[in-house]
């Protein structure tokens, strides 16, 4: 995985800059994007992948997190869905 921008990471093939597919969720999410990352690299195609620890992936949802100033659930779902439907 590398980081391409200051909240979400490449996966796949590394020549491939351009994302067919986004994987995001929480730490259960983080738990496969190492297999994501090895397939999408072995089939020659490039991902995203984001993800924070306890921020379930639903749009508007407002996670009662006491780090929420740093780790905010909200504005992260709803940045993932933006960049998506762009």
């Amino acid at each position: 995985m590398h980081e391409i921008d200051d909240w979400f990471c490449l996966i796949g093939d590394e020549n491939n800059k351009k994302p067919s597919f986004f994987i995001f969720g929480d730490s259960h999410a983080y738990m496969l994007a190492d297999i994501f990352d090895k397939i999408a690299d072995e089939l020659g195609v490039a991902g995203g992948y984001t993800g924070v620890s306890g921020c379930i992936p639903f749009l508007g949802v407002h996670s009662l997190r006491k780090d929420q100033n740093v780790k905010n659930c909200y504005e992260l779902n709803k940045r993932v869905y933006e960049y998506i439907a762009q």
